[in-house]
């Protein structure tokens, strides 16, 4: 599966950017106004405690995010891989044996509506395929019932691929939620607030100084951002995991009827052309 780098191309991080250096710039400048009338003195001592427990919060849901995104590319991966396995091994059985001509157009017709779900849905909308997938599976079983000999050897690899491919589903569509909750939202936001506050309370008032801050406090809300970005993946990132999909059996599509062959032919073409 090809990778997706969708948060450094997405119009909307560099408008998020955009946005959090301004809430920095103004954060700054407002803070030292609000805490006039409160004494914090006690705490600017602590920035470095403050700061070391930022960063073991975000390094522990950085972690996980990571690991739980890369647990789902892969588990993508393996089951583009399965699909077309189903395809490759019903196509051997078929071409072993004529006569299961038929019940091969089934199964390829079914694994191709499956796949064409994503041509016009993104990934988000991964489970609502749940009915075309069984589809493909109910084709697949339903070679033994046909009074025709058939490989049996090949027809064990086809259950098994298509087991490993269901499994491969149930491993994305744990996957897909994200992993940090409205809690361990709350909980980091407060910690990189107080955090911020203690920073500013401390600075002093000339303006390299306050400039200085004004860095390190973006800097914490970009990671803030970075992580968000991570856990829920944007609409850019959801396409491209339904292109991965909608593109994974091209040769299917083209051995459709022709009317639909044209047409994936010249979604191919386009491709070609913009790479």
């Amino acid at each position: 599966m090809r990778r997706i780098h969708a948060t450094s191309t997405s119009f909307r991080t560099y408008v998020l950017i955009f946005s959090l250096i301004i809430l920095s710039i103004l954060f700054v400048r407002a803070v030292p106004a609000l805490i006039e009338v409160v004494d914090i003195s006690f705490f600017r001592n602590n920035v470095a405690n403050m700061g070391i427990l930022y960063a073991i919060i975000v390094g522990f849901l950085m972690s996980l995010t990571l690991s739980r995104r890369r647990a789902l590319e892969e588990y993508i991966s393996q089951e583009l891989n399965k699909v077309r396995r189903v395809f490759h091994l019903a196509k051997h059985i078929a071409k072993a044996n004529p006569k299961h001509d038929a019940w091969f157009r089934g199964v390829q017709a079914s694994l191709s509506e499956y796949t064409g779900f994503f041509c016009t849905h993104d990934f988000s909308r991964y489970e609502e395929a749940n009915p075309l997938f069984r589809k493909v599976t109910y084709a697949v079983y339903e070679l033994p019932s046909q009074d025709v000999s058939y490989n049996q050897n090949l027809y064990a690899s086809l259950l098994d691929t298509t087991a490993e491919a269901t499994e491969a589903r149930e491993f994305i569509r744990s996957k897909m939620s994200p992993t940090i909750g409205n809690f361990q939202w709350i909980v980091l936001i407060v910690v990189t607030l107080t955090l911020s506050v203690i920073l500013v309370s401390s600075t002093p008032v000339d303006f390299i100084s306050r400039s200085f801050t004004t860095a390190v406090i973006f800097n914490l809300f970009l990671v803030l951002l970075l992580l968000y970005e991570y856990d829920v993946p944007n609409r850019k990132l959801s396409q491209g995991y339904a292109q991965n999909f909608a593109h994974n059996m091209e040769e299917i599509d083209m051995c459709l009827p022709e009317k639909k062959g044209k047409k994936v032919a010249k979604r191919v073409t386009k491709r070609k052309k913009a790479r």
